[in-house]
């Protein structure tokens, strides 16, 4: 048994962390919708509103000023990228791509979303 664990410590420990991994990427792109519902339902207050537009769409957060509704678009993405991760976990694929598959989206999402993010505005004006 010892042998057996010393000659193949690596495949056994890489086994070991990317399964759970893999089985967690679904349930996160789940939570992290759910979690952006409750910053949308909050308001302004967790400053999570996105930079004020013109477009039809845009949502008045009781500021008097339409912003785009970035915890919304954060949600659409979580669920979307859910269900592309079911459907790839449907498919015969190694350990661990799911999660990867999830970590390069969802950051890839969060680093392009920055763009709309209220946040990102206040840190970079000059005031």
């Amino acid at each position: 048994m010892a042998d057996y664990f010393l000659s193949n410590w690596r495949s056994i420990i890489w086994a070991s962390a990317a399964a759970p991994a893999t089985f967690f990427a679904i349930p996160l792109c789940i939570g992290i919708a759910i979690g952006r519902i409750g910053c949308f339902l909050t308001g302004p207050e967790d400053h999570t509103g996105g930079v004020a537009t013109r477009l039809p769409w845009g949502v008045n957060f009781g500021d008097g000023i339409p912003r785009h509704p970035t915890q919304l678009y954060e949600v659409l993405f979580a669920l979307t990228l859910g269900v592309f991760l079911w459907r790839r976990s449907k498919q015969p694929h190694t350990e661990g791509d799911l999660f990867r598959l999830f970590m390069v989206g969802y950051f890839s999402f969060r680093l392009e979303s920055a763009i709309f993010s209220s946040r990102m505005m206040r840190a970079s004006s000059p005031d």
